[in-house]
């Protein structure tokens, strides 16, 4: 081992001896200098409070005495080793040593070899009690193989995401669910697998979670790498480091396809009409009160159509009750056609219906309700082999807060429009604001 001297001091100024006694016993780590039969030279304090003896007893002991058995392999081929074998000048290794308390340790070693006086060559043994480390490092692999296991065999999904909010780890669960190689998961993020029928509603929970309202239990629909729908009850959860810095999201969730469909066949028959299949009163109310409280909010327009069938009671009357449900159900038909993705149809009463036309203003709603109208004259509804014909009678009413205030005074309002159709001699348009003025 080399001592090296800086350039502005001289070798023979220096009491190496004492130099390298100070530094022994100055740092931190257990050092022993051992000679070639294994018997300590030097050693510092550090040295004794490791293994235990006193300074006395450990001047005296052989370094075999505190090799454990079957722990010291390294240890003692590096002493027997010639240096002119090609020894690399330092070694580390990992042994095993009893104290005096005959405590079993694990110890990192560095030894250098280091000639001494009488020619022959000694090794200088670095000590560092691993025994704390590597019994943590063992509990540790213990839970991650607990955790691993219980990942593995859980019939839920289970993955982590980093910073990136890129996928991380995922358990074979997720994976067969998705239909995905782990390699695939890891190149996408949660929000790139929400199916696309659903992202607009996903998007708004994840506002709602960023907003404060800390959304972490959500049910969420994914996209399988065939096309389908698979609905997760999904709870998710950050991961901080010690100072708080997001590290990633561990989530937990199970499959709730069945369940959810099943929940939204039940909704779908309460709020829709059994006759026509659109939307029936309870849907309707519901939905029009939604966009009211939209339009207060966000400024946007909002307007309503209204129709009722002229004669209805007169058709019944002459054909039955079973033609008038092919009537209804006929113009419900017309009015689907008719109206966008974004706006609702729904049978508001015996033959009375409704169109609930989000962002639109009384031109449109006037354009919209015109073509309704014209629909319903052309449309030819047959009936025990006979061809029947109906007309309607619109009200147009567009959302006006400090006229309506909320949805029952824009459908007032509506309806008023609709009983002026029909004295204006039915099969017409009427507007709530132009009978107002």
């Amino acid at each position: 081992m080399a001592i090296h001297v800086g350039a502005r001091h001289h070798r023979d100024e220096l009491d190496l001896a004492k130099l390298a006694s100070t530094i022994l016993e100055t740092v931190q780590s257990p050092v022993v200098l051992w000679d070639a039969e294994g018997y300590p030279v030097l050693f510092n304090g550090a040295a004794i409070e490791l293994f235990g003896y006193s300074v006395d007893v450990f001047a005296e002991l052989n370094r075999n005495e505190l090799i454990h058995p079957g722990g010291g392999g390294d240890a003692m081929r590096f002493a027997a080793a010639n240096p002119a074998d090609g020894e690399a000048e330092q070694h580390r290794y990992r042994s095993v040593v009893i104290t005096q308390r005959t405590d079993v340790l694990d110890v990192d070693c560095s030894s250098v070899r280091v000639p001494l006086q009488d020619e022959s060559s000694g090794v200088l043994t670095e000590y560092r009690d691993v025994t704390a480390q590597l019994a943590a490092e063992r509990e540790l692999a213990r839970h991650e193989r607990l955790y691993r296991g219980l990942v593995a065999n859980t019939t839920g999904v289970v993955f982590t995401t980093g910073p990136d909010n890129r996928f991380v780890t995922a358990n074979q669960t997720w994976l067969d669910l998705l239909g995905l190689s782990i390699k695939e998961l890891r190149a996408k993020t949660l929000a790139e697998l929400v199916h696309t029928d659903h992202q607009a509603r996903t998007l708004e929970t994840r506002e709602e979670r960023n907003a404060g309202r800390n959304v972490n239990s959500f049910v969420l629909p994914v996209e399988t790498s065939g096309g389908g729908c698979v609905w997760l009850d999904l709870d998710l959860h950050s991961v901080l480091d010690d100072v708080g810095q997001l590290l990633g999201m561990q989530g937990f969730g199970h499959d709730v396809t069945d369940e959810h469909e099943e929940r939204e066949r039940l909704l779908e028959e309460a709020s829709t009409d059994g006759l026509t299949g659109i939307a029936n009163r309870r849907h309707f109310d519901e939905f029009l009160s939604q966009q009211v409280a939209s339009a207060i909010r966000y400024g946007t327009s909002l307007s309503l159509v209204t129709l009722d069938l002229d004669r209805f009671k007169r058709l019944n009357d002459q054909y039955g009750h079973p033609a008038g449900d092919d009537v209804l159900r006929v113009v419900a038909q017309v009015l689907q056609g008719v109206a966008r993705e974004t706006d609702l149809v729904a049978r508001h009463g015996g033959e009375e219906f409704a169109l609930v036309l989000p962002q639109t203003d009384e031109t449109g709603a006037l354009m919209a309700a015109e073509r309704c109208a014209e629909a319903i004259r052309a449309a030819e509804i047959q009936h025990d082999g006979q061809t029947l014909r109906v007309t309607a009678s619109f009200g147009v009413s567009t959302f006006d807060q400090a006229m309506h205030h909320n949805s029952d005074g824009l459908l007032e309002a509506a309806d008023r429009a609709v009983y002026a159709a029909k004295r204006a001699g039915r099969d017409t348009v009427r507007t709530a604001q132009s009978e107002a003025a």
